[in-house]
Parts: C-alpha cells; sequence; structure tokens
C-alpha cells in the first residue's frame, strides 16, 4: 500500500517527469500485473534506444513498458466534438513500436543470451489520467479508449489512474486470499 500511495502522490504532480514513475515501477513490477515474475537487465534495445522498464512475464515473453508523464499531459481532443485520443498517445505508441521493432530484429540473439523469445514481446504505455469530463463525454472518452486500445496487436495504453486501480485490486485480491 505504501508503494501505490507514493504512486498516488505522483500522478497528482503536473512538473513530475518519467524519471520519479521509473524509479518506483522499476523497483515494484508487481504493479503491472501477477503474470510479471522479473524486471529484466534489458533496458538498451538498438543502438540509442532504451526502455523504461522491461519486464520478463512468467511465461518467458517480454513486456516492453514506456512511461510518459500522468498530470502534466494532455491525453484527449476534441473531434467533431467527441472526445478523443490526442497526439501524445500516437506518439507513444509510435515509440513503443519501434521498440517492439528493435526487439524482432535482434530476437536470435536474445534468446541465446537471455532465453526470452522477443518476437512475442509486448508493449505497455502509461500515460496521462482520464480528464475530468462530464459523465457523457467521460463514458465517450473511455470507448475512444477501448477502441483505440483493440486496434493495436502488440502495444497496450493505459493511463496511471486505471494502473493504480488495477494494482490496488491485485493488493485488494492479495489480501483477500491471506484471510
Amino acid at each position: 500500500m505504501k508503494v501505490l500511495e507514493e504512486l498516488r502522490q505522483l500522478i497528482k504532480e503536473p512538473e513530475i517527469t518519467e524519471a520519479p514513475f521509473q524509479t518506483l515501477l522499476g523497483k515494484n513490477p508487481w504493479v503491472f500485473g501477477g503474470e510479471v515474475i522479473k524486471a529484466a537487465e534489458l533496458r538498451t534495445i538498438g543502438t540509442s534506444d532504451q526502455v523504461d522498464i522491461p519486464i520478463i512475464r512468467g511465461d518467458g515473453s517480454m513486456v516492453v513498458v514506456e512511461l510518459k508523464r500522468a498530470a502534466g499531459t494532455r491525453i484527449h481532443r476534441m473531434d467533431h466534438g467527441y472526445p478523443t485520443l490526442g497526439s501524445e498517445v500516437h506518439i507513444a505508441v509510435q515509440q513503443a513500436q519501434r521498440y517492439l521493432y528493435e526487439l524482432d530484429r535482434s530476437a536470435d540473439t536474445l534468446m541465446l543470451k537471455h532465453g526470452f523469445d522477443a518476437r512475442r514481446a509486448t508493449a505497455l504505455v502509461v500515460i496521462g489520467v482520464y480528464p475530468d469530463l462530464e459523465k457523457d463525454e467521460a463514458d465517450k472518452f473511455r470507448e475512444s479508449f477501448r477502441i483505440y486500445n483493440s486496434h493495436l496487436a502488440r502495444v497496450q495504453v493505459t493511463t496511471y489512474d486505471d494502473l493504480l486501480q488495477n494494482a490496488l485490486r491485485l493488493v485488494s485480491l492479495e489480501n483477500s486470499e491471506l484471510n
């Protein structure tokens, strides 16, 4: 709960860059879900790219986590009166896609050196928080978010508030199993 409270405080700060998130979440990869077994030492891929948090799952596949700013990032815009995802989300997704491309190119080497199949790698982009919209518009924006993710093959986009809610649910499930 201490980790989640620290995450909650970071999320609220509009001037916080991705570095404090990277430090906190890199030390606590369990926040990304129960299937994570360890954070990998595989931050550098390609010649100039550095992954924020590389995670190896229990099935031997990799999740590349790309962190962007939370409260200081505008993730929505209006298009013909309908709330949609903003350009910062698209740019972050393209960055994650470049990481996956580099992993695909290095798949044979990574299998030999580190024992995981990079061709099964996926990416998780964590960016922004849900905008403060009227109920009807908020519902439409969440639907836009769902539609956007449903059309991506190897990249998933989530917000910091959804990441926090999922981690709280994970802790709650863990606590209920202990009792």
